[in-house]
């Protein structure tokens, strides 16, 4: 009976450590394909963001055209209110361009 049990206890071993290997073995994939999964949508963002600057670049453009309009298409009160509430969008919008320049650099990946 001695060697049985001996025989028994070398069997469940085996059986645990290849239960255990095949448990690492799905661990490490669906940890790759977590890394995958994230790295994608971070370059899918990161793409999203890079597209910032030139549409704020043209709505700046757009800004100062249309304050150009307003000085020599009003006058009096009415005019001056239009092209200073104007000037502070610009304003708004070339700090926002800053902003979005700044998260454009900060927008690395780094090596896992």
């Amino acid at each position: 009976m001695r060697k049985l049990d001996i025989v028994e206890g070398g069997k469940k071993l085996i059986e645990e450590t290849a239960k255990r290997g095949k448990e690492l073995a799905e661990l490490q994939m669906l940890k790759h394909n977590m890394k995958d999964e994230l790295k994608n949508m971070i370059e899918n963002e990161k793409e999203l963001i890079n597209e910032c600057p030139e549409e704020i670049d043209g709505l700046v453009k757009e800004i100062f055209n249309l304050k150009g309009t307003l000085i020599y298409g009003f006058e009096g009160k009415t005019g001056d209110a239009m092209v200073e509430t104007t000037a502070n969008y610009h304003s708004k919008v070339l700090d926002d361009s800053e902003n979005v320049k700044e998260c454009v650099d900060s927008c690395k990946l780094y090596s896992w």
